[in-house]
């Protein structure tokens, strides 16, 4: 038997094939993999490098609340936020946060750096990946 002859043409095709087939084509042209202006986080940020981003961030504000929350939670001593006094954003699976700020810890007034994490489809978007307390304080 000729192999050629199990290859059905377009003109053998049922007309519902012929229909069903356009759809799919129509339907795979029109996936277009455009950018959802919501989902880009900042139009300075490039994939794995750092950019500098507003302190007012809403997100950097809540990376600092968490970061704050968890040194607390940490040190057994209370720790408040006083200002960002610097933030970067990298874009990874997500975004990470560098953040410097001064915060209080029991009372004394402290420098601090940290790393925050964040993922927004997850149930806790922020994780703390580092925390450190600047010398000279």
């Amino acid at each position: 038997m000729n192999p050629a002859r199990l290859v059905p043409t377009i003109q053998g095709m049922n007309a519902s094939i012929k229909l069903a087939a356009l759809f799919a084509l129509i339907g795979v042209a029109g996936c277009q993999n455009e950018p959802n202006p919501k989902s880009q986080p900042n139009e300075n940020a490039i994939a794995g490098g750092w950019s500098k981003v507003s302190a007012q961030d809403e997100n950097v504000r809540k990376a600092a609340e968490a970061a704050v929350k968890s040194a607390s939670w940490n040190s057994g001593k209370p720790v408040t936020l006083v200002s960002i006094d610097e933030a970067s954003q990298q874009v990874v699976a997500g975004m990470n946060y560098a953040l410097k700020l001064t915060v209080k810890v029991g009372g004394t007034t402290q420098k601090a750096e940290t790393t925050v994490w964040w993922q927004s489809w997850r149930p806790v978007p922020f994780e703390v990946t580092d925390w450190s307390f600047q010398s000279g304080r």
